[in-house]
């Protein structure tokens, strides 16, 4: 899995590298090239130590990436197709994220008030962030900050408005049936993400409503992919 991953992307780098930095390229090709041999000799299963080296690597590389693309490329169609991307990765992530841990404390019986959140914080890198707002770290508060909390770079609505930002700067023209499409879809979400009100519902509710977040995120891919002929890269194993 993490071999056909790394294939995926160094491919997506490929048939688009006349649009991004040289530099980027060159990042994502070697690092390709570096951990392609090193995760077909390990022995299986691979050891912990070993995969939180390789996860520790990958998140070095993205800090570059990230650090490349927002410091050099130019603000076009390019750049604005990969902030959809990434923006709305985040969003999934966070989503999926908070849907584990209440599923597990759905299992338990806990009342999301009544438990701590500060293993989700540590998750989705928002301890500091969050403590510097908050004092109390029962997981109901996590929850609502990593969903609706508007400064946080990896909150779900953070990353929904910065979508619909690329979106605008997509589609110049705002009648446009694209625009219009992606859009009322994009608002819709920003609505739905807005109106929940964590402190009146259920552990059951609060899933159900998380899930149909995350449904609500995976078809805005499915659109904005189909809209712009996008299509996922053919690896060759």
């Amino acid at each position: 899995m993490l071999h056909a991953t790394l294939r995926a992307i160094r491919e997506n780098a490929r048939v688009t590298r006349d649009s991004m930095p040289t530099e980027l390229w060159e990042i994502q090709n070697s690092f390709y090239l570096t951990k392609q041999q090193s995760i077909l000799k390990r022995e299986r299963p691979i050891p912990l130590i070993a995969l939180q080296d390789f996860l520790q690597d990958v998140r070095k590389t993205l800090w570059m990436e990230t650090g490349l693309i927002e410091g050099t490329m130019d603000r076009d169609l390019p750049f604005y197709f990969m902030q959809v991307g990434k923006w709305l990765e985040r969003a999934e992530k966070t989503i999926r994220m908070i849907v584990v841990i209440v599923e597990q404390q759905k299992r338990t019986g806990t009342s999301l008030l009544e438990d701590d959140g500060t293993f989700l914080l540590e998750l989705s890198a928002a301890r500091e962030s969050y403590m510097r707002k908050h004092r109390q770290t029962n997981l109901l508060t996590v929850i609502r900050y990593l969903v609706q909390d508007v400064h946080f770079p990896c909150s779900v609505m953070f990353c929904v408005k910065k979508i619909e930002e690329a979106i605008t700067a997509i589609e110049h023209d705002s009648l446009s049936s694209r625009f219009l499409t992606l859009q009322s879809d994009i608002s819709s979400l920003v609505l739905a993400i807005d109106h929940i009100d964590f402190w009146q519902m259920t552990i059951e509710e609060t899933l159900k409503l998380m899930e149909e977040r995350l449904s609500q995120c995976m078809a805005f891919s499915e659109a904005f992919s189909t809209i712009y002929h996008l299509y996922e890269p053919s690896v060759q194993p």
